[in-house]
């Protein structure tokens, strides 16, 4: 599978066109009613003072230009930015059991937009991942748990599939929550947040 970039835009400072705004405002009432009921059962706190702790990203690109994710990320719209971000779908493996996983190289400390809600554990590192929170309830992950991270192989559909090689070994360093990303089951593939240079090696 190809690496693509993800860029989080926060503070959009216009109005946008009526079809995306339409889209937009869809996406995120969907995420904004699954995501509550997680951190109602997870902290007690409403999804909107965890989307101000994250600074949570207004609008999500994913795109296979690197140029692009930065020219949008300077246009004098968007109050701010993530740097763009390497992601691919991969094959997690627990306990042996393989599903597809979408790969996300984790955020530089230094981002102040769309930062992952630690709940356990501590920041993706070299040979840790940090795994969303739902994904991780889903799967009895907690931290420490190994887990090995592969490449995804070609699909029929447009999603792939998982590998069958063994994968990377690495472990849980921690769990998060993610504003910009719906829960587990309300979209799938669930979220990996992996170290840079893990990630280069996976998908090399």
């Amino acid at each position: 599978m190809g690496v693509h970039g993800q860029l989080a835009l926060a503070g959009l400072r216009s109005r946008w066109r009526a079809s995306l705004l339409l889209l937009c405002c869809l996406t995120v009432a969907a995420t904004t009613l699954a995501l509550g009921l997680v951190l109602r059962d997870q902290a007690d706190r409403p999804w909107e003072r965890a989307f101000d702790r994250a600074n949570g990203a207004h609008v999500v690109v994913s795109a296979g230009d690197a140029g692009l994710l930065r020219r949008l990320a300077t246009d004098p719209r968007v109050a701010a930015a993530t740097e763009p971000r390497a992601e691919t779908f991969g094959t997690l493996r627990v306990d042996g059991r393989p599903l597809l996983a979408r790969l996300v190289a984790a955020p530089e400390t230094s981002e102040t937009v769309d930062r992952p809600l630690l709940i356990d554990g501590t920041a993706a590192s070299s040979g840790g991942v940090v795994v969303e929170a739902t994904l991780a309830r889903a799967l009895g992950l907690r931290v420490g748990d190994p887990v090995a991270v592969a490449r995804a192989a070609a699909g029929d559909g447009l999603l792939p599939t998982v590998g069958d090689g063994p994968g990377t070994p690495l472990s849980v360093a921690g769990i998060a929550v993610v504003t910009s990303q719906a829960p587990v089951p309300n979209t799938q593939p669930g979220l990996v947040l992996i170290d840079r240079a893990d990630l280069a090696r996976v998908t090399a």
